[in-house]
């Protein structure tokens, strides 16, 4: 196991707490995309703690937290926050732009009025 037992996962929802909690809130993105690319770009470090830089690629093609599939790629970098306690991730914080995501899998979802007036 990679993470605490009483992991802490920080969103802007709220925060994910425990290690069946948090295995459920990452399992949306193995059920909520298809041709999943997870690089880690840079991992910078100090003591307990460390700030990831990464990319995630996917179409998605599955329900996304509550959001139907709608075969979309998806191409998203952000940055986590981890806080390591005996070798185990203790807590983690995500920071990516919600607004990219969002315009990524809802494209193509605007209707024609929209579409001709400019908006999107």
């Amino acid at each position: 196991e990679r993470f605490q037992e009483d992991v802490v996962v920080v969103t802007a929802q709220g925060d994910i707490v425990g290690i069946e909690a948090t295995k459920n809130y990452y399992l949306n993105f193995l059920t909520g995309f298809s041709n999943q690319e997870f690089t880690i770009l840079e991992v910078v470090g100090q003591g307990n703690r460390l700030v990831k830089h990464w990319n995630f690629k996917g179409t998605h093609t599955g329900d996304f937290f509550g959001m139907p599939a709608s075969g979309n790629k998806l191409n998203l970098s952000g940055t986590t926050m981890v806080t390591m306690k005996d070798g185990k991730i203790a807590k983690e914080q995500d920071f990516f732009d919600m607004m990219s995501m969002v315009s990524q899998l809802s494209a193509g979802d605007l209707n024609a009025d929209e579409t001709k007036a400019g908006v999107n």
